[in-house]
């Protein structure tokens, strides 16, 4: 390791750029998840099926901390009165979380003449507790051990929870057995949140060093018990070809809720105000073909976004003087568009290739101004573009297996000019990135060994430049990366 120079007089690991030492980035999880399935089918016509499920969560990140921060904290809470430990150079930054998930979900249906009842029900429970904090490292040297009784600062440690009920009841309707069936159906969405203990810095002490607002409850209802849903399909050569058409309400949880609910204010112990529930109106009509050598699908579609949630600045709630950040509803979005795909595996080479492509095309715009603060004026968004959404997309594949043990692949993907920010004022270029690929081995069933080879690259085109059609690089741009690795199945 490097010796740096002392930034603070005595502080041997004072040097900030400390913090860029690799051993002190770490990430790590753990999930497992359990699942069980009844299905019943008590009488000719009828289903009942029940279907059970856990997830256990847990892991922790390591970042680290530099002796100028942490000791502004520090210095904080020990004014405080808390129990905490001066930094000796750099810091261990501790995340930690633990939760599980479980739920369960039942469903029945009934056939009644031509028409086919479904109905069911979801409940899910969602416990999730986040721990962080910095704690000392021998002798602050960032290759030192952890000091695990030496907690530096604290800045999280609090429990929440997601309680989620969902029920419909929806009736597939297909007159006289024929080719067109209408389908119409409701559902309902119970959600509720709930976040207890302590959510960020000024709950454990606030920056005069007095202490703080200590651990704190805080709640969230959403609930719509009428979401309709109509479609319906058409039939034109028995099933291989079908034109559909459908619309549905749907409704979510604001996205990011932790984030949203975990904001503590220097001038209030109150929470940051709770968003609506995000909502979408969905239309779309379609075709949908499947022949012996040919798949294919295409859709338009309209979408109607409402309750759009962002970070926005404003005055701290009870103190004028303060500027927070947090995350509250903004707006509308619209977009409609239209997308295509298809697979075709031509009967005439023999089962030997086959070849997909696929076209998007979306118009998503806000309409709505971001709204004026208390610290800024409204920004001009209306009819501007979402950021990272680009108005075309297309991708291609092809794959041969000109023998049994040989198999070459060509993939292409184009993603259209998109923008990085609601205003629109920074574009990001179109984007084409190709793929090549070719694996040999040995025939299934051979008697000799199964050892196989594979070698692919890749190569990432703007379009500002002239991208060759075939698989070498770009002119002045190498590809993104080469490999040969072995499989064997």
């Amino acid at each position: 390791m490097l010796d740096l120079p002392e930034t603070v007089a005595g502080v041997p690991y004072s040097n900030p750029d400390y913090t860029y030492y690799a051993g002190l980035a770490k990430n790590a999880r753990s999930d497992r998840l359990y699942g069980a399935t009844l299905h019943l089918e008590p009488a000719s016509g009828s289903t009942l099926e029940l279907t059970s499920y856990r997830e256990n969560k847990s892991g922790h990140g390591v970042s680290p901390d530099s002796y100028a921060n942490s000791l502004i904290y520090y210095t904080e809470q020990a004014e405080a009165g808390l129990a905490v430990t001066a930094p000796r150079g750099v810091q261990y930054g501790y995340s930690g979380l633990t939760g599980h998930r479980q739920g369960a979900v039942l469903s029945a249906s009934q056939e009644i003449g031509d028409h086919r009842i479904d109905a069911g029900a979801w409940i899910e429970s969602d416990r999730y507790h986040r721990t962080q904090y910095r704690l000392n490292l021998e002798d602050g040297a960032p290759d030192g051990a952890v000091l695990a009784d030496e907690v530096v600062y604290y800045r999280r440690n609090y429990r929440s929870h997601r309680d989620t009920l969902q029920y419909w009841l929806r009736d597939r309707w297909t007159p006289g057995q024929g080719r067109l069936t209408i389908e119409a159906g409701i559902k309902g969405l119970d959600m509720r949140y709930g976040l207890t203990g302590y959510r960020d810095f000024d709950d454990y002490a606030h920056a005069d060093g007095s202490p703080g607002w200590g651990p704190q409850s805080g709640k969230a209802h959403w609930s719509d018990g009428f979401l309709p849903s109509l479609g319906a399909l058409y039939r034109l050569d028995g099933e291989r070809t079908q034109v559909f058409a459908s619309y549905a309400q749907n409704m979510a949880m604001p996205k990011g809720m932790d984030t949203i609910a975990s904001t503590a204010f220097a001038s209030t112990s109150a929470f940051a105000p709770i968003p609506k529930a995000e909502r979408a109106q969905n239309f779309e009509v379609g075709i949908r073909t499947k022949q012996p050598c040919f798949y294919a699908v295409a859709t338009l579609y309209h979408t109607y976004f409402s309750n759009l949630i962002s970070a926005l600045s404003v005055t701290a709630p009870g103190d004028a003087s303060e500027v927070e950040t947090y995350y509250v509803n903004v707006g509308a979005v619209e977009a409609h568009g239209a997308e295509a795909s298809a697979t075709v595996k031509p009967a005439f080479l023999g089962d030997k290739a086959y070849f997909t492509g696929t076209l998007t095309y979306s118009d998503a715009t806000f309409l709505d101004d971001l709204p004026a603060t208390t610290v800024s004026a409204a920004t001009a968004i209306r009819g501007k573009r979402l950021p990272d959404s680009a108005r075309w997309i297309v991708s291609g594949s092809a794959t041969v297996e000109p023998t049994r043990w040989s198999l070459l692949g060509v993939s292409a993907r184009y993603t259209g000019k998109r923008f990085a920010d609601y205003a629109n004022t920074q574009s990001v270029g179109g984007q084409l990135v190709v793929d090549a690929y070719a694996e040999l081995g040995h025939p299934a069933g051979s008697a000799r060994s199964r050892t196989c080879a594979c070698a692919s690259t890749s190569t990432m085109c703007s379009t500002a430049m002239r991208c060759p059609s075939s698989i070498p690089p770009c002119p002045e741009r190498p590809p993104i990366g080469r490999c040969l690795r072995a499989r064997c199945n």
